[in-house]
């Protein structure tokens, strides 16, 4: 007969399945993790830790599944949002995986789940840093940067770029976990076609105007005293005539 821990864990495993966002997959997560934490040790049976391990495993997958759409151009999060897969990753990362091993993850994963699920979540945590950043610089006083039609151009560029290296990234993870796959060659091939596309993205942005360096204030203000000046000789003239 299963325990009233079994059933509420596998409960919240059925509950995480059907969950995109991944603040609600952390919360779900959390609690159950809660539950273990208030479980006496003799309600930690065999079978809990076995859902238990289920769930988490479901977890990274959503992590990863939210991962590929981003790098893919599918998905654009928010900042918020950002913060939110942040906070999971690293939680996953610090507060749950050191709680387990290898040995606790079924062997149908693969003989390296364990080290494979923490380096992609590691590389998931590097490109939300490499984003927040990017999108600082966007946010920051522009007064130093090109012109708007250079800079919209440039920040297009920049994000092709940086799309096409992340795939690139996820075919090596691919690769790195999977090093038998009978479509190896493949993602050989597309790393090398996407390396050739950022390279050539890299040479139109070399080739993008920048900001004209022309004191332009100095104009505004020879204007405006060559101005002065001609109402002043136009005051006297007229003066002088009368």
């Amino acid at each position: 007969m299963s325990s009233n821990l079994e059933l509420e864990v596998s409960e919240i495993g059925c509950q995480i399945e059907k969950k995109k966002d991944l603040k609600e997959v952390h919360k779900l997560l959390s609690l159950m993790i809660d539950k273990l934490k208030n479980a006496g040790e003799e309600e930690v049976t065999e079978k809990v830790r076995e859902y238990a391990v289920g769930n988490i495993v479901s977890g990274i997958g959503k992590c990863r599944d939210f991962y590929k759409e981003w790098v893919e151009g599918k998905t654009n999060p928010t900042d918020e949002y950002l913060d939110d897969v942040e906070r999971l990753v690293k939680w996953i990362l610090d507060d749950v995986l050191s709680k387990f091993s290898e040995k606790d993850f079924p062997s149908i994963l693969g003989e390296d789940y364990f080290s494979s699920a923490k380096e992609s979540l590691k590389t998931i945590e590097e490109k939300i840093r490499e984003e927040k950043a990017y999108r600082m610089y966007l946010y920051n006083d522009d007064k130093d940067r090109p012109s708007d039609g250079a800079k919209n151009n440039s920040s297009l560029l920049d994000e092709q770029i940086r799309n096409f290296q992340s795939q690139i990234n996820v075919l090596k993870q691919e690769i790195k976990q999977n090093p038998k796959s009978l479509t190896i060659q493949q993602k050989e091939q597309k790393i090398e076609d996407l390396k050739l596309k950022i390279k050539e993205k890299e040479n139109k942005r070399s080739q993008l105007p920048k900001k004209s360096n022309f004191p332009t204030g100095l104009v505004v203000g020879g204007g405006i005293v060559i101005a002065v000046l001609l109402l002043v000789i136009i005051f006297l003239v007229k003066k002088n005539s009368k």
